[in-house]
């Protein structure tokens, strides 16, 4: 069986792509990841992925913290 290299990099970009269904897109796949960490990293404050939101409440958190004592 001879090797196709162009059928090989298709089939691995579509194994690679598979968990965020960007159907063999690096450029969408790398998207969705990325969103898909920054809702995992914001769960904490709501912020549902935005990393300004994220670290303007985390401020908050800290500035209310500090002064409670």
């Amino acid at each position: 069986m001879p090797y196709d290299p162009a059928s090989a990099g298709e089939d691995l970009a579509q194994r690679v792509t598979d968990d965020t269904d960007a159907g063999g897109d690096p450029h969408q796949h790398n998207e969705r990841k990325a969103s898909a960490i920054a809702r995992q990293m914001t769960e904490d404050t709501g912020a549902g992925g935005d990393m300004n939101l994220h670290a303007e409440r985390k401020v908050e958190q800290t500035g209310d913290q500090m002064f409670e004592g």
